[in-house]
């Protein structure tokens, strides 16, 4: 009993400091207006910064400079977007079709992860630096710049400070985030989602005039196009499915304020497409050129127990269940569903204790439905598809387009209403005791999916001697189109390219799938497969000359099969460090011409 009082008089006491306090905070900033925009508008991101640092940071600022994190296949077509598109514009070329790989014929840039939008951003940073400072940069403050537009979000409809810091930090770090940033920076490079649902209440409460809500919402369209339009077209399905139940658990006052200004909405993305045009145009005109499915749909969702059950990316629960995380059939970067009990408790507490909230009903089913959609056209549980457990995604795995989204992405909407739930029930009026108690369960929720930093590590990216800008041209005549070894995603031509300040062209590079045309010419087919026809050095000779090839360079990693047949042209070798330059003969080369 004596223990019982003592526990409660110091929890009045604490109700007591914490009234005071608050009370202060809030005197401080009516009285100074210019506190009140930077502790509200500019704080949260430097406060988001700070955990981007301790997650995903560098050692060192010098690191920062020189290294990139996690360096990979995917981290160099992002690297070499953002140098691709000011280049393009200042030497006066075709930014969309770029004759610099897939070289003699190009490959059409609208089909791939290309991110102008980052480019142009970045450009100043890119033109008087470097395009892998710029890459730093974007990735170092994306989770922060996720996070602060949520926390704008929550904030505009809860107006409490501290549940919408914590709202913000759920989506900007969630487990989506975290499992894209090993390398996918048109998908985690994801603010303007929430800006979007912004921008849309703010009219809906009246708060902008419609001139404004349909500019503001083009161009936010149109931006988000540019970083990827696959997240943009996942967000029109999101957007629907939402106005679907909000208009359903409305009443008719608020079913007809919704409806126009759904309609103004959808008039801003009509508007947006018609800017879009040019890249429509070419998205259009580069349709023949794309493989019917660049990713399986069906393997690339997210397996029911990936809720439940931690990947390698999460810090706390993942070495006791890596066994069941090996199964899911998505690689860790895209089995980012996982929520954990903790959060699942606190939504089950949130639908149960708040049912009778219209919008509570709304919230709930856009959570369940978004959920439903990340689970893919066929049940995964535990890696094993159910073939015979049809989803509602099956019906999309036939549309134009959408068949080669990927579901599992969904879980980026999924962890924005979870940012939205927790939002609400922590700006509920309760007793001192219950707000502690839920911002403690919330903060232990939060804990529970924290990223395992160690995963994120800095790498520099290896630049040969033959690639550098200081002496790509001693070893590669300007403007020449080579082949490198290993090829596209298996190795680094794409970033070789860049660091020699694109001073030539050559026959491949990764930039997210491998040209149709491409994959079925055998030369190509054994660079990846290292299988080889019998006559092969016949073909590939063959191949230089009708592709204007004047080099072949590999590294010492290259596949010894391929060195072989490279070796038996019995062409001019020249060895530079770990890479090899095989030239072209001058003769086969100037007879294609």
């Amino acid at each position: 009993m004596i223990a019982s009082k003592e526990l409660t008089d110091a929890a009045k006491k604490l109700d007591v400091t914490a009234i005071e306090f608050i009370s202060s905070f809030k005197k401080l900033l009516k009285k100074h207006p210019v506190l009140k925009v930077l502790l509200i508008y500019i704080l949260p991101f430097f406060i988001y910064l700070v955990f981007s640092k301790l997650f995903f940071g560098p050692p060192t600022f010098s690191d920062f400079t020189k290294e990139s994190l996690i360096p990979s296949p995917d981290t160099q077509i992002i690297i070499w977007s953002l140098h691709w598109w000011p280049f393009a514009i200042f030497h006066h070329l075709n930014p969309f079709v770029s004759k610099y790989i897939w070289s003699p014929q190009g490959f059409n840039l609208a089909w791939a992860t290309a991110v102008p939008t980052l480019s142009f951003i970045l450009a100043p940073i890119t033109l008087t630096s470097n395009a892998v400072i710029s890459y730093n940069i974007l990735t170092f403050a994306a989770p922060a710049l996720s996070a602060l537009a949520c926390f704008y979000l929550v904030y505009f409809i809860t107006k409490k400070y501290f549940p919408s810091i914590l709202a913000g930090y759920i989506f900007g770090f969630s487990s989506y985030q975290i499992s894209q940033m090993e390398g996918h920076a048109s998908l985690y490079v994801t603010f303007l989602i929430p800006l979007l649902v912004l921008v849309f209440l703010l009219r809906f409460r009246g708060k902008l005039s419609r001139t404004i809500f349909v500019i503001l919402s083009a161009i936010l369209i149109v931006l988000q196009f540019g970083i990827s339009n696959e997240v943009l077209a996942s967000f029109m399905i999101f957007s629907f499915l939402a106005l679907l139940l909000f208009y359903y658990f409305s009443d008719k006052k608020a079913r007809k304020l919704l409806l126009s200004t759904a309609i103004e909405f959808y008039g801003s993305f009509i508007i947006a497409l018609v800017i879009l045009s040019p890249y429509l145009y070419y998205m259009a005109v580069g349709l023949s050129g794309v493989p019917a499915t660049i990713n399986s749909p069906t393997n690339f969702s997210t397996d029911l127990l990936n809720y439940v059950i931690p990947t390698p990316v999460t810090y706390y629960g993942s070495s006791l269940t890596s066994n069941i995380a090996d199964h899911f059939t998505a690689d860790f970067a895209e089995s980012g569903s996982y929520i954990g009990i903790p959060f699942l408790s606190i939504l089950i507490y949130f639908a149960i204790k708040h049912w009778k909230k219209k919008y509570v009903k709304a919230l709930v089913g856009i959570l369940l439905a978004t959920m439903l959609l990340s689970l893919g056209p066929k049940l995964h549980i535990d890696g094993i598809l159910h073939n015979k457990a049809l989803l509602p995604w099956a019906l999309a795995a036939h549309m134009p387009l959408l068949k080669s989204a990927l579901p599992v992405r969904f879980s980026l909407y999924i962890f924005l209403v979870i940012a939205i739930i927790v939002g609400l029930l922590l700006s509920y009026k309760t007793s001192r005791i219950m707000t502690l108690i839920k911002f403690a369960v919330v903060i232990v929720a939060i804990v529970s999916i924290a990223p395992r930093a160690s995963i994120f590590q800095w790498n520099q990216l290896p630049t040969p001697k033959v690639f550098s800008a200081k002496y790509a041209i001693d070893y590669i005549p300007n403007g020449s189109d080579v082949i490198i070894l290993p090829f596209a995603y298996q190795g680094n031509s794409l970033y070789y390219q860049y660091t020699s300040g694109m001073e030539f062209t050559q026959t491949g590079g990764y930039i997210g799938f491998i040209p149709p045309d491409q994959l079925s010419n055998p030369v190509i087919y054994s660079f990846y497969t290292n299988v080889l026809p019998p006559d092969y050095t016949q073909q590939l000779a063959a191949y230089c000359h009708d592709n204007h090839v004047a080099e072949i360079i590999y590294a010492n990693n290259t596949s010894p099969v391929l060195i072989r047949a490279i070796n038996n042209l019995g062409w001019k070798e020249q060895v530079v460090q770990n890479q090899v330059i095989v030239k072209v003969p001058p003769s086969l080369r100037l007879s294609s011409h």
